[in-house]
């Protein structure tokens, strides 16, 4: 085993000698068998080289691929190894230079560990990429359980690192995800455990059909919506009432899942999505806070709907507001809702008149 000095501009021998470390390491690899065939021995260097790929999945509902951002992407040759994350289109390029054949994998984790994924409940989740390869590593995943993987923390990417709300920069931190290969139960598909701060995310629903890109998304910004409460809320988190948790929970994950794949309030068929079909007295899966943001009345299509004629919020203020230790209940949060400075074109009677549905 020859072990390189690093950095490789400080050390003496290596301007005085020139090729000295690599004629050693690859001397090494001749001698173990582990040379490319046709590669000389110590008469010539063998030529180093940098590793560059790109990481990308398929998406079901958009009917193309799109990049995995922010996942850590590992080489290895023997005793060099390299750890490094995929940029915003997916391109990863490796630092360091390479002589030989190495291997690729794939550790499903985000920058400073702010989230990562597990294979089932404990494990961490891994995609393990060709071995004893000279080239560049172009990934599409299209299948089994790393495509769940892949859209489950392309969700958590988004949220951590590409929302445009102006959420705080640090929603949450050290979240894993325990990524389920099995149908979920029957009231639900993933699930945020504050005791731990770890959510689980199912594979299929209950009956066995595998959950779509656009679900994986919206499941996992949901369940990171509530983490991400739990982060910044000043006081025990388990004091806040479920009918704050779930309206902020479903208010992120329908603005963010709406910002990839353009879910409009209009549309029925997403009726999950964005809870314009809530009725007064509903459970605590509540549009409250969706309806403070967008400008659309459902009272327009049933008048079994909310009087929503409230619009202009922010998802930044209201994330201001649940963050006080204060703001636990339904009428905490109107209080703070109506300290706010009235919207343009809003009158204190069109905010009060939506808020007295709650």
């Amino acid at each position: 085993m020859i072990l390189e000095p690093e950095p490789e501009d400080s050390i003496i021998a290596k301007k005085t000698v020139y090729g000295y470390y690599s004629l050693l390491e690859q001397e090494a690899l001749r001698i173990t068998d582990n040379l490319p065939e046709n590669v000389p021995g110590l008469s010539k260097t063998m030529g180093k080289w940098r590793p560059t790929g790109n990481i990308q999945v398929y998406d079901d509902i958009l009917g193309q691929n799109v990049p995995v951002v922010s996942v850590n992407v590992r080489t290895r040759n023997w005793f060099k190894w390299w750890n490094g994350y995929t940029d915003i289109n997916g391109n990863f390029r490796c630092s360091k230079k390479y002589y030989g054949d190495l291997s690729y994998s794939l550790k499903w984790q985000y920058p400073k560990n702010r989230l990562d994924i597990r294979s089932g409940r404990i494990g961490q989740a891994f995609f393990n990429g060709p071995s004893q390869k000279r080239g560049a590593w172009n990934l599409v995943i299209s299948s089994k359980m790393s495509w769940t993987y892949a859209h489950i923390f392309r969700a958590g990417a988004f949220y951590v690192g590409q929302q445009t709300f102006g959420l705080k920069s640090k929603p949450f931190d050290l979240i894993s995800i325990q990524a389920m290969d099995e149908n979920g139960p029957t009231n639900k598909s993933g699930h945020y455990r504050s005791w731990n701060e770890n959510i689980r995310i199912w594979k299929n629903w209950y009956d066995g059909t595998r959950i779509s890109s656009r679900d994986l998304f919206s499941i996992t910004a949901h369940e990171l919506g509530h983490a991400h409460h739990d982060e910044i809320y000043n006081g025990a988190f388990g004091t806040v009432d479920s009918k704050i948790k779930e309206a902020w929970a479903c208010a992120v994950s329908y603005y963010m899942t709406s910002s990839v794949y353009s879910l409009p309030l209009t549309s029925w068929l997403f009726g999950w999505y964005h809870m314009q079909t809530w009725k007064r007295g509903g459970n605590a899966y509540s549009p409250l806070m969706i309806d403070l943001v967008d400008s659309y009345n459902q009272r327009n299509l049933s008048s079994n709907y909310l009087q929503d004629r409230v619009s202009g919020y922010t998802l930044k203020q209201i994330e201001t507001i649940i963050a006080k230790s204060k703001c636990k209940n339904i009428t905490d949060f109107k209080n703070e809702i109506k300290a706010l400075p009235l919207p343009t074109g809003i009158t204190s009677t069109i905010r009060d008149e939506y808020l007295s549905q709650y």
